[in-house]
């Protein structure tokens, strides 16, 4: 199993260590970023826990064995967008659309 560090930043929007968790060893769906720093390594990680609104969440694979997550909040429509999630992930894109609604 992959390690899964957390940095403070990704506690900023109140998003829980082991929600965290969750969804990087169980993603809907990932998607490999455009790395903004040489040697970095980001993916986007989106899924749900239960009936919960979807979340987002950033890592970086800084080694073969350990993701870091420095990003973690609830999945924004523009994300899921830009990311293509409405074709790569339909479930998870209504989902969204569906708690945006209510």
């Amino acid at each position: 199993m992959v390690e899964i560090r957390i940095e403070e930043a990704a506690r900023r929007h109140g998003i829980e260590d082991w929600e965290i968790r969750a969804i990087i060893e169980y993603p809907e769906c990932r998607i490999r970023l455009t790395p903004r720093r040489a040697g970095a390594d980001p993916h986007l990680f989106a899924g749900r826990i239960y009936d919960q609104p979807p979340l987002e969440i950033i890592a970086n694979l800084a080694d073969e064995d350990a993701w870091t997550a420095f990003h973690a909040m609830l999945l924004r429509r523009s994300t899921a967008l830009e990311a293509d999630m409405d074709r790569l992930a339909p479930g998870l894109f209504a989902a969204i659309v569906d708690h945006q609604r209510s």
